[in-house]
């Protein structure tokens, strides 16, 4: 589980399932997500499906409630 969690990288909440998370390194644009089991009670209400967290002093925060609206804006500047 560590080695998911990647200082100043943004990840994608890609599922979110009765409290299991599931997330995407949007910064390394991984091929798989991963189920990240270690959120903060607090961070597990606001982490729903396409909100993007960010891995910052050795914890994850709230970059944005919309995720895929930043995944969509990327994908359309290439």
């Amino acid at each position: 589980m560590e080695e998911n969690r990647k200082e100043g990288h943004l990840y994608l909440v890609t599922e979110d399932r009765n409290g299991i998370v599931y997330l995407w390194d949007f910064t390394e644009k991984a091929k798989e997500e991963f189920e990240e089991t270690e959120l903060p009670e607090d961070l597990i209400e606001v982490a729903k499906e396409g909100a993007m967290l960010q891995y910052k002093n050795g914890k994850y925060v709230l970059y944005s409630k919309y995720g895929y609206d930043i995944l969509e804006q990327e994908e359309n500047e290439e």
